[in-house]
Order: C-alpha cells, then structure tokens, then sequence
C-alpha cells in the first residue's frame, strides 16, 4: 500500500502502476474502480449476475467520459453494441441515451417537455450561439 494520507485525504490506496477497489457481495455481483497508470484514466467495471460489463464508465486523462468505451473521442461518448444475429437483431433500435424531465406540479401545464440544445461560440469567443435543437412538447390541455 502506498500513498499519503493528509488532513485532505481520507484513504490512500495504490502506488506505482494500476490500483482497484472491488465492491460488492461476491465475484458474481460488484464493481470494480480502477485506475489504469498506462492510461491516466479512472475506470468503472461492473459484474451483475456474472455478466461482466467492461468499461461501464471511463474517465480518461482528457477529462473525456466514455459509457461502454474505453476510448472516448468526445467530451461524452456513449457506445451501445448490438448483439442479435437474426434479423430482429439488426433491425431493433438501439436505445443508447434518455433524457427525462418530470413535471413535480401540483397543477397540468401547457409546454412541458424535453429540449436537447446546441450551442457554440462565435470566432472571437465572445457570444454563444444556439445552432439547434431538438424539442419535445406536450400538451396537457
């Protein structure tokens, strides 16, 4: 065990290469925490029912967040693969993101919904600019 403990730090694990902490009741259900030295990231891997799932998030040396990657390439990569060989396989839907908003209100309301903005800079960095959206509205009366 290595490591330094401060007054800011609780708990020091690790030195030099790979350092994990495993969590849960036995080796067929927990996570897994890891921090690869080689890569500079923070991993999260998780075994449900022995079924492990590799990767089921990453924090790499970027700040980069990957679900189901190891390898992110944007600021939030999420990666679903299909497993069907038939031909229901290939042509369900993969549903990789949901976004949900709840109305807590006591009363209905017109123009609840969800929006998914972007957003950019114009070339002197000075204003942010919504380029588009995707918008969902309902209705309620």
């Amino acid at each position: 065990m290595g490591g330094v403990i401060t007054s800011d730090t609780a708990i020091a694990i690790g030195g030099a290469g790979d350092t994990a902490l495993l969590l849960g009741e036995d080796s067929n259900n927990h996570i897994i925490q890891k921090w690869d030295a080689s890569e500079n990231s923070l991993e999260f891997h998780l075994t449900d029912n022995g079924t492990e799932r590799s990767n089921a998030l990453v924090i790499d040396n970027t700040g980069f967040i990957g679900i189901g990657t190891d390898s992110p390439v944007t600021q939030l990569h999420i990666r679903e693969t299909a497993t069907g060989t038939d031909n229901a396989g290939r042509t369900t839907p993969l549903e990789v993101l949901t976004l949900e908003a709840v109305n807590t209100a006591a009363n209905e309301y017109n123009g609840f919904g969800s929006i998914i903005n972007f957003r950019g800079h114009t070339y002197n960095n000075q204003t942010i600019r919504t380029l588009g959206h995707i918008k969902l509205r309902i209705n309620d009366h």
